[in-house]
């Protein structure tokens, strides 16, 4: 894979400290979930043996929350 290659996919796959700032000002610092551990139990249902790391685990408590999250999703989409 080129430089410019693995560039590109973790730009894609990499979610901006900005975005990750915004998530804590939405949810509380303690309901966004950054360590390898606990993403790593978000990264499958346990109905199969897929496995996918997110990058971020984000715990919105109310409605209110969800939407403000989806709008900073989108901007950055």
């Amino acid at each position: 894979m080129t430089l410019a290659k693995e560039m590109e996919t973790t730009i894609k796959t990499s979610v901006p400290q900005e975005v990750i700032n915004d998530f804590k000002k939405i949810v509380g610092e303690e309901n966004v979930l950054l360590d390898r551990e606990t993403k790593s139990d978000y990264g499958s249902d346990k109905t199969e043996d897929y496995h996918f790391m997110p990058d971020v685990v984000v715990k919105p408590a109310t409605t209110q929350e969800v939407s403000e999250l989806l709008k900073i999703c989108n901007k950055f989409k």
